[in-house]
């Protein structure tokens, strides 16, 4: 949905000024996608919280996703490193509403 968004014309006018098309995807496309970027990032990024559960089964002995990490810090001890990540976690999200 956020590429629909983009005005198609200003690429297509970047392009016919001779622009190549990676100076078009970094210098037109990218700026303007970026606030829908951002708050997608702001949004999923909290929900995927949500689903800790889900993310505690298929992470391996090797892999340690941060809901995990944050799962193990609360259950075997008391690490600031979580109330510091959970404070970070509730401003953005205060944020974004």
């Amino acid at each position: 949905m956020s590429m629909l968004a983009v005005d198609e014309r200003l690429e297509r006018a970047a392009a016919s000024l001779g622009a190549q098309p990676s100076r078009v995807l970094s210098k037109i496309t990218l700026p303007l996608m970026a606030p829908r970027l951002f708050a997608s990032l702001v949004l999923c990024f909290p929900q995927s919280f949500d689903e800790s559960v889900v993310s505690l089964f298929p992470s391996g002995l090797n892999v340690s996703t941060l809901p995990r990490l944050l799962w193990n810090g609360i259950r075997f001890g008391t690490s600031p490193e979580v109330a510091v990540i959970s404070v970070l976690l509730l401003l953005i999200t205060h944020q974004s509403c």
